[in-house]
């Protein structure tokens, strides 16, 4: 196989009550699964520790008709490590959680001091992927998809972190269409030329109704 490719989805849990999936993340789930395209090398899932996100993984593969589906976690896509006081200040709006206007407020303030910053909560996500990319030139299938289900706002700092190292700065959260809502994701294409030993990387994620694509980009 001179060309091998393995595409990476970050993608943020389906809607929860505490740390387990409703009967609607259940079915957003299911019908994810149901509307994956799987390639001949299948589908693998990594989810964080929480139960939430392993629920989202488990219900994306029976949407897909996936049986003994492989399932690991990574601790690279645990939820943002903030405090209830930060999260208050910063996300909440007359009582309720606003992810957008928190996310804002962490790109455009500085963070106290023991409170995990939006860039390193995306640096994890692209940690992790980085480790899964160095695998692809060992791969046995042509093309292989992956299924990291993760957080907000870690996967937004995921995606921003790309997007700052491939264009102009994102300041504002709406440059991305809004904090990922539930079962969102991006998605990271990374293709190997085993003749000549190269990697090429293209981003996909979408922005309201439109698919937006940025090609050939920088991971690091």
């Amino acid at each position: 196989m001179e060309s091998k490719r393995l595409i990476l989805s970050t993608r943020r849990h389906e809607d929860k009550d505490g740390d387990k999936l409703t009967p609607k993340g259940q079915l957003g789930s299911l019908y994810l699964g149901t509307n994956l395209i799987i390639p001949v090398g299948g589908i693998s899932f990594y989810h964080s520790k929480a139960k939430r996100a392993k629920e989202t993984a488990v219900y994306i593969a029976k949407g897909a008709k996936i049986k003994n589906p492989s399932t690991a976690y990574s601790k690279d896509l645990n939820s943002i490590a903030i405090s209830k006081d930060y999260v208050n200040k910063a996300f909440m709006v007359d009582g309720k959680m606003d992810l957008g206007v928190g996310i804002d407020y962490m790109i455009n303030n500085e963070i106290p001091e023991g409170e995990e910053t939006l860039q390193n909560a995306g640096a994890r996500i692209q940690t992790h992927n980085l480790k899964l990319i160095r695998t692809l030139p060992y791969q046995t299938s042509d093309e292989k998809r992956i299924e990291s289900i993760s957080h907000a706002p870690v996967v937004d700092g995921g995606l921003i972190n790309i997007l700052n190292l491939n264009g102009p700065k994102v300041e504002s959260v709406s440059q991305i269409g809004g904090g990922f809502g539930v079962g969102e994701n991006f998605e990271i294409i990374a293709d190997y030329n085993s003749k000549s030993g190269t990697f090429r990387f293209d981003l996909q994620y979408r922005v309201g109704n439109e698919v937006q694509k940025l090609e050939n980009i920088k991971l690091i």
